[in-house]
């Protein structure tokens, strides 16, 4: 049971001589390509690229806060009627009850 590695892989696996193509393409990514022909470009990343990107971010943060202020607002709006609706409900009323009431003594 004490059998080496090295000696049980040597057994097992057999050397294979690589395609010529395989071995072509390989060198031409990793060395690089024959003159005047690209094959891989290495991406660049420009300061406009990047400022556009930043513009886009922030235009659109800048919005959803408006939106969210806006949805706020409205809110606000819409309970301060509410408010309005009930304190008239309330004073109208205390105003009928005491005219009631002294129709009624």
């Amino acid at each position: 049971m004490d059998i080496d590695i090295e000696q049980h892989l040597g057994s097992a696996l057999h050397p294979v001589k690589p395609r010529p193509e395989f071995v072509r393409g390989l060198r031409e990514i990793l060395v690089g390509s024959a003159p005047g022909t690209t094959r891989w470009q290495i991406p660049v990343i420009s300061m406009e690229g990047i400022k556009k990107a930043v513009l886009i971010l922030v235009g659109i943060a800048s919005g959803t806060l408006l939106i969210i202020n806006g949805l706020r607002a409205v809110v606000a709006l819409l309970a301060a009627l509410g408010l309005l609706q009930q304190v008239k409900k309330q004073v109208k009323e205390q105003s009928v009850q005491p005219s009631t009431m002294h129709t009624a003594s």
